[in-house]
């Protein structure tokens, strides 16, 4: 929103802020070149994305065919989240519509969610759409969007 990207190395993991202003308007796939200061040369691909994204690692679990099974959310933000199965890697399709459930601050969020990638290792999810009338998907919503921008500020 800000017209400013990070990008982290692989290899030292530095964090660079860079100015994208001048991409905002492009509606391709940007590319940008870029020499860490570690000497590792990277090819970056610039992502859009509608909502701030937080790396994460919290526990939690969801349900497919149901059967409740363990996961470790390992991304989230107000659209969705990505998280890796502990067990039975790989049952998971591309257009399974998972329950999830997993705590934020001591509160208890439970999203149907629905399967936009899918590996052997890491599955990413969309929030299903919210019904804006439900008191319950208020709280959630408020409650993910609360969490994100507090940790936004603490990173």
């Amino acid at each position: 929103n800000n017209n400013m990207a990070k990008f982290v190395c692989p290899k030292c993991q530095d964090r660079i802020i860079m100015n994208v202003s001048e991409y905002k308007e492009t509606d391709k796939a940007v590319v940008i070149e870029h020499e860490c200061k570690c000497g590792l040369y990277s090819t970056l691909l610039l992502e859009r994305r509608q909502f701030y994204r937080k790396d994460i690692c919290i526990s939690g679990t969801y349900i497919l065919g149901g059967d409740r099974r363990s996961m470790v959310i390992r991304n989230l933000s107000r659209a969705g989240l990505k998280f890796e199965p502990v067990l039975k890697k790989g049952d998971i399709k591309i257009g399974d519509k998972l329950a999830v459930e997993f705590f934020l601050d001591n509160v208890l969020i439970k999203k149907k969610v629905f399967v936009k990638t899918a590996t052997e290792d890491a599955v990413g999810a969309e929030f299903c759409s919210r019904n804006f009338e439900s008191a319950t998907d208020q709280a959630y919503d408020k409650m993910i969007t609360y969490y994100l921008l507090r940790s936004k500020d603490e990173s």
